[in-house]
């Protein structure tokens, strides 16, 4: 899905609101009567009301954190005086709680509300077990095992996928995991705290009525669906009293005396939410699929009104539990994390053998493919010193516009060798260069992703001279990331423009946003429908690039790439490249799952053009463009698979489009095509 505007004009994103409410979307209403109970004195910082600002202080915040916290009787946690209780609240309280500061400020300040992200724990080689500053301050603010297990099985949400993706760092942040994820940051924190924890995996059986609280799910068929996305070969027995699975859960030596805990299993309690007083469902085609009017009209007037079903019911133990809450079978204990039980990346450039990471590596990195210039041009001794003697590591064609000039005198060069090189940078380290290529030709770049207990391969092609951000979506986006984007918004639309836009950190900065920007909004979205379906989602590792490809000229006189001319202006590119989730339903209505997957994959290609809108004012084309303007103008829908291939021959649509959909539909996917080519403003295709 491309678009070419001529200028790109930042603006402030709309939903900003929306997205916020919806990272966390528990409203902890019975939590915040009891931590405001009534007192005739107010103590900041005493958040639960005990007579003591103390850790436990610190988990009600987070708890706050976690909610929509619009109530105003949550005063005691409002330490900087803004009216609000935000991140700033939350460094100012653990920076009291350990000594850093002795009081809180009496008005308003300014403060940094971003978190100490920078590895506290990491020993080079398993980041799995990683931690960030952030969580080292609420492991020393714990320093408990007991209350570093209450903590996590307080506010770690239970999530249903195989092996581990996310890592501690990951789940700590984005609060949920599965049970290895969930058993990582449990290591993690212990390690942190002196006690030597490692994981074990075994057989369990879990009882039915605990199956069906921890899954929400209204029979025991769905629970059984739901758990299979832990494990693949669980099974219920034959009086449908108990599911039999795989599991992880974690060792750990105090005082002398083994402990098996998990976090990942915890008790659920279940409210009304907004969507059981809407009377109708969704319009599944999409004509009325507005969620912001149902947060406007029922979330925003309900004091206690839910967006999510399931809430945690917290626990205060005495002691560490004894046993496990279900019956067990170790078979294998470890200490790290392999790529054999791990999610895992793999990116292979042009020419190139590829790279294999770990999910959990990955996670929060910025990763970029950019062409460079081609650095056989700038090693070459007689050219090098000659044209390339200023060249800087990482630069990108406009930052070497000159070079490219129609009278340039590399046009001696531009016929042995490539202009540019795809590199792939993370977080701005080079880490491998494709085959060299020349300017306004094409090349494939392929990711392929191990999630789900299955591999998937992608081809992305990338335009020779484009920069492109590639963002990985673990489920749902951290609350401090969409706060640090939002001012980054604010940032980019005071300092960037078209002198500066196409500077490697800026434009690189600005298609992170664009991703960023998707996945939020696509987490939210899908999470709605849903809960409003009743059905369970969980989403594999997702992949979206968005990139800037340059647009090239090629003037009647050019004799070779070097006479072509670069403007400053191009295509915005959206692509979700690895959109992939699952949706199981809680009640056994596989009609309601097919409607919610139907929703959520038009919402995902309504989203890929909507974003732009928001980010930059701009109309683009997507696939649901297409649809809507098919339907609007009674061109004919098509749906092609393996089975009616014959019929692609019949419509009247361009060869390209033609041989990717044989490409698709030979893999086994159904594609969703108009009968003929659709032009909307300058674009055609179909």
């Amino acid at each position: 899905m491309k678009h070419k505007p001529k200028i790109l004009k930042i603006v402030s994103l709309l939903t900003c609101a929306a997205l916020l409410i919806a990272t966390n979307m528990n409203l902890i209403s019975a939590f915040a009567e009891e931590i405001n109970s009534t007192n005739d004195t107010l103590v900041y910082g005493d958040i639960n009301n005990d007579g003591n600002i103390d850790s436990f202080d610190v988990v009600a915040v987070r708890q706050i954190l976690n909610s929509d916290n619009t109530s105003e009787t949550y005063k005691a946690a409002d330490l900087n005086g803004n009216n609000n209780v935000d991140a700033a609240d939350m460094y100012l309280l653990q920076s009291y709680v350990i000594g850093k500061i002795d009081s809180f400020p009496i008005e308003t300040i300014e403060i940094n509300n971003n978190v100490d992200r920078t590895l506290a724990l990491y020993d080079g080689e398993h980041y799995e077990l990683a931690m960030t500053y952030e969580m080292a301050v609420v492991a020393e603010i714990l320093k408990t095992p007991l209350n570093i297990y209450d903590y996590l099985s307080n506010n770690i949400k239970t999530e249903f996928y195989p092996n581990s993706r996310k890592g501690a760092i990951g789940t700590f942040e984005l609060n949920g995991g599965n049970d290895v994820d969930c058993a990582s940051l449990l290591i993690a924190m212990l390690n942190y705290v002196g006690i030597n924890s490692r994981y074990v995996t075994g057989n369990i059986t879990l009882p039915i009525d605990i199956a069906m609280n921890i899954t929400g799910a209204h029979d025991a068929n769905s629970a059984l669906n739901i758990i299979k996305f832990w494990d693949t070969n669980a099974t219920l027995s034959s009086d449908n009293s108990s599911i039999s699975l795989a599991h992880t859960w974690v060792s750990s030596m105090i005082e002398g005396k083994e402990y098996n805990l998990d976090c990942s299993f915890k008790q659920y309690s279940y409210q009304d939410t907004i969507f059981d007083s809407i009377n109708e469902q969704y319009d599944f085609k999409g004509e009325n699929l507005n969620i912001n009017d149902v947060i406007d009209e029922q979330y925003t007037t309900q004091t206690k009104g839910y967006l999510v079903d399931k809430q945690i019911i917290t626990v205060n133990n005495s002691q560490l539990p004894e046993a496990l809450p279900y019956t067990n079978e170790p078979t294998s204990g470890y200490d790290f994390v392999t790529p054999e039980n791990s999610d895992t990346v793999t990116i292979i450039l042009p020419g190139g053998n590829g790279l294999t990471f770990l999910s959990s590596e990955l996670y929060n990195s910025k990763i970029t493919l950019q062409y460079e210039v081609n650095h056989d041009l700038v090693d070459d001794e007689d050219i090098g010193p000659l044209y390339f003697s200023s060249v800087a590591e990482g630069e990108t064609i406009y930052e070497l516009m000159d070079d490219y000039k129609n009278d340039s005198p590399l046009k001696s060069a531009g016929t042995e060798y490539g202009d540019m090189e795809l590199v792939l940078r993370i977080d701005g380290q080079k880490y491998s260069t494709g085959t060299p290529g020349y300017l306004r030709k094409t090349q494939n770049a392929i990711v392929k992703i191990n999630t789900m207990g299955q591999e998937f391969e992608y081809e992305k092609e990338c335009l020779v001279g484009g920069t492109y951000s590639v963002i990985l979506d673990y489920q749902n986006m951290a609350s401090y990331k969409m706060i640090d984007d939002i001012k980054e918004i604010d940032k980019i639309k005071d300092s960037v423009n078209i002198s500066n836009l196409f500077k490697t950190d800026n434009i690189g900065r600005l298609l992170e946003l664009i991703g960023d920007t998707y996945y939020s909004e696509f987490d939210v979205y899908n999470n709605m429908i849903a809960e409003q379906s009743d059905v369970y989602l969980t989403r594999s590792l997702s992949v979206i690039f968005a990139g800037f490809e340059p647009s090239i000229t090629v003037p009647e006189n050019a004799t070779t790439p070097t006479d072509y001319a670069v403007d400053e202006e191009g295509s915005i590119v959206i692509d979700a490249i690895a959109n992939c989730y699952n949706m199981v339903s809680r009640d056994s209505d596989s009609d309601m799952e097919l409607n919610a997957k139907r929703a959520s994959g038009l919402m995902s290609s309504q989203l890929e053009s909507s974003v732009l809108d928001q980010l930059f004012g701009i109309q683009s084309v997507s696939t649901s463009n297409l649809l809507r303007y098919a339907n609007k103008n009674s061109i004919p829908v098509h749906y092609i698979s393996n089975y009616n291939k014959n019929e692609l021959d019949s419509l009247s649509i361009n060869d390209n489009a033609k041989d990717k959909i044989n490409e698709r539909i030979s893999k086994g996917y159904i594609i969703t095509v108009p009968e003929t080519d659709i032009t909307i403003n300058s674009w055609t295709g179909c």
